[in-house]
């Protein structure tokens, strides 16, 4: 292209210019799109957030309870607690799985939030 078809130097600057400012608008895009589809680190991110939340209101659950049911919960979770590491076994085991069906459901979480706007 000549600088007669630009318009001159000023206009081949501009044009440049306009190309780098796109190329940057660009990498921000992809940047933001490589966050947004990190499911992995998302679904983790929200498995964190839920146990620390249900760690909370557990806790805070127990703290308002008589002694004498705190202390029958307590035997209780005594002998439920075989079960529940298996329970909590199984789900290791099926890690990859949970956290794929989180990141599916956020995808779709987000094309129809995008539909709707």
């Amino acid at each position: 292209m000549s600088e007669a078809t630009l318009g001159g130097g000023l206009g081949q600057a501009a044009l440049e210019m306009e190309i780098a400012e796109t190329r940057t608008q660009l990498g921000e895009a992809i940047d933001e799109l490589t966050r947004r589809l990190n499911l992995k680190v998302q679904a983790q991110t929200r498995l964190h957030e839920f146990e620390a939340l249900a760690a909370e209101a557990a806790h805070n659950t127990l703290e308002r309870l008589p002694p004498q049911v705190r202390g029958t919960l307590e035997r209780f979770g005594e002998q439920a607690r075989p079960a529940a590491e298996a329970a909590l076994g199984q789900l290791r085991r099926h890690r990859n799985a949970v956290i794929a069906v989180a990141g599916v459901l956020t995808v779709t979480g987000l094309m129809v939030r995008r539909r709707h706007r």
